[in-house]
């Protein structure tokens, strides 16, 4: 009972923090910074040949490639609000998010939990997660891409991956605009395999897009060289393509390991 209300509550703080960042994101002071003298490139990037450089302590934000890695500061898990009992009766059910939270809005599933398949401590393909492990500290870092919305290049939509719940399974997280709705599924083409990323729920201005995988099914992300994503076809039947660049990719996720391990 106590871990499924653990469970809910990180999923409650990931979810709502990724609709707020739509808001208040975008701009990171960088606190930390990899080595004093790591090289860059012209665009101010760092080498991803040079990503053993970033110390387990880094806090803030530098471009690994083309993406950016962003890691706030290490916290702890969050104690389940109320007494034993008030956790005892919310573990039959969800515990009912905050008034203000972007929960109340969604009417999809958790991300990490696939239609009719247990709650926060289960994984999409029903994996269950189990107990957190002693001094859990939750996951800081994530690999970051903005990318162009079909149709509206003047748009863009995130792309979030980082690790998530008590084993550090990979997940991607996508905010997408409200042209997607719960039970869509946005197509994710590595270099050897194409994943779908279902439509979890959506607010008024965004739709939430994402997934988690098994430790066996990461390899094909954790190592591509191409990424494109392929939105369902719009009005004139056509599927949406958007390429993105993997250019970093692989050896910011290596890092986001190193220092969420």
């Amino acid at each position: 009972m106590r871990n499924a209300a653990i469970g809910a509550v990180l999923a409650i703080l990931l979810i709502g923090g990724l609709f707020a960042a739509v808001h208040f994101g975008g701009t990171h002071t960088l606190k930390g910074s990899p080595s004093a003298t790591a090289p860059k490139n012209s665009t101010g990037a760092l080498s991803p040949a040079d990503v053993s450089q970033i110390k387990p302590s880094f806090i803030g934000t530098i471009r690994i490639g083309d993406w950016t890695l962003v890691c706030g500061t290490p916290r702890k898990l969050p104690t389940p609000p109320g007494g034993p009992s008030e956790q005892a009766s919310k573990a039959a059910g969800q515990p009912t998010p905050p008034p203000n939270s972007p929960l109340k809005r969604m009417a999809g599933p958790a991300p990490n939990s696939a239609a009719g398949a247990p709650g926060p401590q289960a994984n999409s393909e029903n994996v269950k997660l189990g107990a957190p492990p002693p001094n859990f500290m939750i996951p800081r870092c994530r690999a970051t891409l903005y990318l162009p919305v079909p149709g509206e290049p003047k748009e863009t939509f995130r792309v979030n991956f980082r690790l998530f719940g008590f084993r550090r399974l990979l997940a991607v997280f996508m905010q997408v605009p409200q042209e997607t709705e719960p039970g869509d599924a946005i197509q994710m083409e590595t270099s050897t395999k194409t994943i779908p990323i279902p439509v979890r729920g959506c607010n008024p201005k965004n739709c939430l897009v994402a997934q988690s995988f098994k430790i066996a099914e990461t390899p094909p992300i954790e190592t591509t060289r191409k990424l494109t994503f392929v939105f369902a076809p719009a009005g004139d039947g056509k599927p949406r393509v958007v390429n993105a660049s993997a250019y970093g990719l692989p050896e910011t996720l290596a890092t986001i390991r190193r220092i969420d391990k």
